[in-house]
């Protein structure tokens, strides 16, 4: 716990882990199951197949109503696709909002109902990496499951 000065960020473990079990999870609570691998499997089946894992989630829908409340986004945020030129009239792709597929994805929503007319449509983005942590967990490996939303800007990315 202690850093070069011999002072550490916390007096001791205890307070450090009950500091960090303080942070509030906002309205959106971390949940856990348990997966459980199939019963038929082959004997050659690879070894992740055959293990099971604890599934740690946030319920998807109250993260995107959280982003979508957050003031934080108000100028960072396009409700409805958009067509952006430059001055010689060549289309400038910028952010999610700004796609051919967004574009034309909107179009079709209203030409099939246009009781749809004035809806937002909002996109969900994910994103996957592996990450490996290697302090005190002997290198478990992780692969966090990102989620945001097609109306921010990209400049958004990382705001709280």
């Amino acid at each position: 716990m202690a850093n070069a000065g011999g002072e550490g960020p916390s007096a001791s473990a205890k307070a450090l882990y009950t500091a960090i079990n303080d942070i509030p999870y906002g309205s959106s609570p971390w949940k856990c199951f348990i997966s459980e691998p199939h019963t038929n499997l082959p004997e050659s089946a690879p070894v992740w197949q055959t293990e099971t894992y604890k599934i740690w989630y946030q319920d998807p829908d109250v993260v995107v109503w959280n982003i979508l409340a957050n003031p934080n986004f108000a100028d960072s945020f396009d409700p409805s696709p958009y067509l952006e030129t430059d001055c010689d009239d060549k289309c400038r792709w910028s952010d999610y909002m700004s796609g051919n597929f967004a574009w034309r994805h909107a179009d079709t929503i209203y030409a099939k109902d246009p009781a749809n007319e004035g809806a937002m449509v909002v996109y969900i983005v994910l994103g996957s990496d592996k990450t490996t942590v290697s302090v005190g967990t002997g290198n478990i490996e992780y692969w966090p499951l990102y989620l945001s939303i097609g109306n921010l800007h990209n400049s958004a990315a990382g705001t709280p």
